[in-house]
């Protein structure tokens, strides 16, 4: 597998990076103030959301470099978020959780990402 191919493993043009880049900007301009001003105690906790918003739009309109480390960031971050959520609520789900569900439609996602990126690594060629 060449470099090149690995860049924009999603194969996402230019108006749809653009595109998630709006949204994901416009969502974390609306929880920032949540975060800001929070009705708990959970500190920097609060702030996660916005940042993942946007480092998502850092992942869409940076250059080719810097959108594949953000990407491999937000991939790590939801195979974390994953095995937390299925880890955290597995031994007694509340009605209308599913964490299998969530981890098989996010977590195997995001390792496919990786894995396409990454793959070329641990894949031995010839002897």
């Amino acid at each position: 597998m060449e470099p090149a191919e690995t860049d924009n493993p999603l194969k996402l043009g230019k108006g749809s990076r653009i595109t998630i880049a709006i949204v994901s900007f416009v969502s974390a301009l609306m929880i920032l103030p949540i975060a800001l001003d929070p009705p708990n105690e959970l500190g920097i906790i609060n702030f996660i959301p916005p940042v993942f918003c946007l480092l998502i739009v850092g992942a869409c309109i940076s250059p080719k470099k810097i959108r594949g480390y953000c990407g491999d960031i937000i991939a790590f971050f939801v195979i974390v978020l994953a095995i937390w959520f299925y880890v955290s609520t597995y031994p007694n789900p509340e009605p209308g959780t599913n964490p299998i569900g969530f981890a098989l439609i996010f977590g195997v996602g995001s390792v496919c990402y990786l894995w396409k990126r990454y793959g070329r690594y641990f894949i031995k060629k010839g002897p």
